[in-house]
């Protein structure tokens, strides 16, 4: 800056002052109306006419009515009353994570579609990932038995125990967290097909596996990939950023988590000062507007009726339910001949490549749609965004029936951080950017409440290490 200064014997000059500058947008939430970008979703009259006629339509889904039906099956889970969320706690609480130099981890995720194994040790406070192999899920192929699960959880540790202090599991399925932070599966989901679960808990099955082997016994914790991705967050991103968290994942499945006070977990009847992670299981609920194509996918699942909310908004179903949408407006006349021919002859269209083309046409994503004209392919585009337009508003009204649960979010400058998990929303180029429109739509313009949802690079693997070291 320009420092003023006097010269001898010269009269000062009389300066009128500026006027003080504008105030600068707190970040994220407010833009330069000239900076904004071009609207994730942006559908046409006779294409939203088309959504509406099958209940499609992402204004026929209100957020605020969804909002408080996920808020109230909340409370009720927390009460353990019927028609509740599971809301099953982990036994955990984030605070007082250290990272240590000297320990080092081993961690399986057992996801959706992948098996992942790595190890987790920390240098100067920053995680570092060693080690990972990947393999497909055991039931996400062809079925499974529970058995085969375990085995190949030892298979993947076994070469790694003689350099780990002890073993952590993301396992991304209902399962209740026991306090000694084991888990006892409650089912499986995601459509994949493993069986002889019932009556298992994960952690010590494994450890006779091991045992069985003759491998050195070492601790072993259990965690959802919910918390594990609340963790991630919440031990990587500074608090002085940061006004509370939540976590999501939204990949091949979808799944909340938060933190509540221990005495708000009634059915815990724990009289208790402090807080414990709270999994949600959010993708369970039931009770949310269906579609004509939410219906026809739900029929056609292997558990019809069950995680309806997961349903309509996760990657194992979201390419599902474009294609079933693309199918019908092909029978109702909204393409040309040729394309309604190639696009009804579709038999398989991946939630990934149903993202890419409905945030870009010309992306080639489709190839069905390859050779098709650009009226075709924008119309396909819209009738995607249409899809992937409700679920953003069903992922936001599970977000913010979190903020209303925990009442935090208040801190413009401070938002409440989502971490996020999960590949679908991770590499999203229209789901991501639809969420963020409607979180200001509704909850900053709306209800004054501030959040931001941040992917977080190998949240699993980052948050079940925590979760290890949580417990020493």
């Amino acid at each position: 800056m320009k420092l003023p200064f006097f010269k001898k014997n010269k009269p000062a000059t009389v300066t009128t002052p500026e006027a003080p500058a504008a105030p600068r947008a707190p970040f994220p939430f407010a833009a330069p109306a000239q900076d904004e970008p071009v609207p994730a979703i942006h559908i046409d009259a006779r294409v939203l006419a088309f959504l509406r006629k099958y209940d499609a339509a992402p204004d026929q889904l209100d957020t605020q009515a969804l909002t408080d039906a996920m808020l109230a099956a909340m409370q009720r889970g927390l009460r353990g009353e019927a028609g509740g969320l599971p809301m099953l706690p982990a036994y955990l609480t984030p605070h007082g994570h250290a990272a240590p130099e000297g320990k080092r981890i081993a961690v399986i995720d057992a996801g959706g579609t992948n098996f992942r194994v790595a190890t987790v040790h920390y240098e100067f406070g920053q995680p570092i990932i060693e080690n990972e192999r990947t393999m497909p899920m055991p039931g996400s192929e062809q079925d499974a038995d529970w058995m085969d699960f375990i085995r190949l959880a030892a298979d993947a540790l076994e070469p790694l125990l003689d350099r780990v202090t002890q073993i952590g599991i993301c396992f991304s399925y209902p399962a209740e967290n026991t306090p000694e932070l084991d888990a006892k599966v409650l089912g499986m989901t995601k459509e994949v097909q493993l069986t002889g679960w019932e009556d298992h808990l994960v952690g010590a099955d494994l450890a006779e596996e091991l045992e069985r082997r003759g491998c050195t016994k070492l601790p072993i914790t259990v965690i959802n990939d919910t918390p594990a991705t609340y963790l991630s967050g919440s031990t990587t991103i500074a608090n002085n950023y940061a006004n509370g968290f939540a976590g999501l994942v939204n990949g091949t499945g979808t799944n909340t988590c938060c933190l509540l006070p221990v005495r708000a977990i009634e059915k815990l009847g724990r009289d208790a000062d402090g807080e414990m992670l709270v999994n949600l299981e959010s993708g369970s609920f039931t009770d949310v507007p269906q579609s004509a194509f939410d219906k026809a996918l739900d029929a056609a699942s292997t558990a019809p009726g069950a995680y309806r909310f997961e349903k309509m908004t996760s990657g194992r179903y979201l390419g599902e339910l474009s294609r079933l949408a693309l199918i019908a407006a092909a029978n109702d006349g909204l393409f040309a001949p040729e394309t309604a021919d190639k696009l009804s002859a579709l038999d398989v269209l991946t939630a990934a490549d149903a993202d890419a083309f409905g945030a870009d046409p010309d992306c080639g994503a489709i190839a069905a749609l390859a050779a098709a004209a650009d009226a075709d392919r924008k119309t396909a585009a819209m009738v995607i965004q249409g899809v992937f337009g409700r679920a953003a508003k069903a992922i936001v009204a599970n977000i913010a029936a979190i903020v209303f649960l925990t009442d935090g979010a208040k801190n413009r400058y401070r938002p409440m951080v989502v971490a996020v998990d999960g590949s679908l929303f991770r590499y999203s180029t229209l789901l991501r950017p639809a969420v963020s429109e409607e979180l200001d739509a509704f909850l900053v313009q709306k209800h004054q409440r501030y959040c931001v949802c941040k992917p977080v690079p190998n949240a699993s693997a980052i948050g079940t290490a925590a979760a290890s070291l949580l417990q020493g």
